[in-house]
């Protein structure tokens, strides 16, 4: 019995001993890191036409009808083009009228254009008007008048097709725009108020819904009347990158 005891108490110390040495063992071993930055999206991930509205709407692309924008390559937008771009798509965040470095504009332009886009520091003009002031030596820019970019409007894009071609991705769309609740198969029209295509109920609370659902309708019978838009993606470093928008019809 004695025996039998003491065996018990020598496989307790046993196996306390080695409990012990593998916690030191663990305990000296450095702990995983893990990396906090964002993934970027590798070369060979697939890229689907919902990843592409989400692009669209996060950094604000239904602005380059707003700003009249076209082009078949980045190299052709303006100096303007570029300042209005980042104005409208970041002033919902931040607030221009204490001032807003260069660093903030340029870094828009590089995530949505790619990074050799570039950036020439001015004023920014519209319809005459002052609206940015650059000053250069705090290198930043600060609001003067914003009353001729004010717009409250719904957009919904309808979407004709999506493709890959040559690594480039594609989409086109017909778009409508609506204010007050009219609706309008082009900026230019909702500009001059002209060419309404139908109007949405006072009632109606979600107006882009509305929309959606009476183009889903009546796409055949409208389909004459719209506009077409072209939309070209690239990928730049595993990262999507707009190359051109451009109004086909």
């Amino acid at each position: 019995m004695k025996i039998k005891k003491i065996l018990v108490l020598i496989l307790a110390i046993i196996t306390s001993i080695v409990y012990v040495l593998l916690l030191n063992d663990y305990l000296g071993k450095e702990k995983p890191t893990f990396s906090t930055e964002k993934k970027e999206e590798k070369p060979s991930e697939s890229i689907t036409v919902d990843k592409i509205l989400n692009f669209i709407s996060d950094y604000e692309l239904n602005n380059l009808d707003f700003a009249n924008i076209q082009f078949n390559e980045v190299e052709k937008l303006t100096n303007q083009d570029k300042i209005i771009m980042s104005y409208l798509a970041l002033e919902d965040e931040i607030d221009f009228s204490k001032g807003v470095s260069y660093t903030k504009l340029e870094t828009y332009l590089r995530t949505v254009f790619g990074k050799k886009i570039t950036l020439e520091n001015e004023n920014l003009i519209y319809k005459e008007n002052k609206i940015l002031s650059y000053d250069d030596e705090t290198d930043t820019y600060t609001l003067i008048n914003n009353k001729d970019l004010e717009l409250y409007l719904s957009k919904y894009n309808y979407i004709i097709e999506f493709k890959t071609v040559d690594s480039e991705y594609v989409l086109t769309v017909n778009k409508f725009f609506e204010r007050d609740n009219k609706v309008y198969i082009s900026f230019g029209d909702l500009q001059n108020d002209m060419n309404v295509l139908f109007e949405i109920p006072e009632e109606e609370e979600n107006k882009t819904t509305y929309i959606k659902n009476y183009v889903n309708s009546k796409y055949e019978e409208i389909l004459e009347d719209l506009s077409i838009y072209t939309y070209t993606f690239a990928k730049e470093d595993g990262s999507l990158i707009l190359k051109s928008y451009k109004k086909e019809k």
